[in-house]
């Protein structure tokens, strides 16, 4: 989870989803922050590799950035891996293309970029 209040932290979020109709006993826990860079938030898993995240750096009036981040066990580490440039500020949801895992979508205010990765940065190491 990004935080705005801590700009350069993002928080890792456990969620245990409800087991009751009524849906009052799920949980939602915060663990542990890692430094990521400015304004880190909007954050995706990458589709085949569940300790991978991809994450924007809300970054303005600069271009932001798109960042990617290896977790360790638990995500109680955190080590960013790559960044590039979005090519405009205020980057937002950085989904990552299932089938290939070459490409990441990104919004930015108020145009749609589709940013090529290189395999390498998309490809678990």
């Amino acid at each position: 989870m990004g935080s705005y209040s801590s700009p350069e932290s993002a928080h890792v979020v456990y969620f245990t989803p409800p087991t009751t109709a009524e849906g009052t006993d799920g949980k939602l826990v915060v663990g542990p922050s890692h430094k990521l860079g400015q304004s880190a938030s909007w954050f995706a898993q990458h589709p085949k590799h569940a300790d991978v995240v991809y994450g924007v750096l809300e970054k303005e009036p600069e271009d932001g950035e798109i960042v990617q981040v290896r977790l360790g066990q638990d995500a109680k580490e955190a080590k960013v891996e790559g960044t590039r440039s979005t090519l405009g500020a205020a980057p937002y949801v950085p989904p990552c293309d299932p089938a290939s895992s070459r490409w990441l979508a990104v919004l930015t205010f108020p145009l749609l970029f589709l940013l090529f990765f290189q395999r390498s940065l998309c490809r678990r190491r």
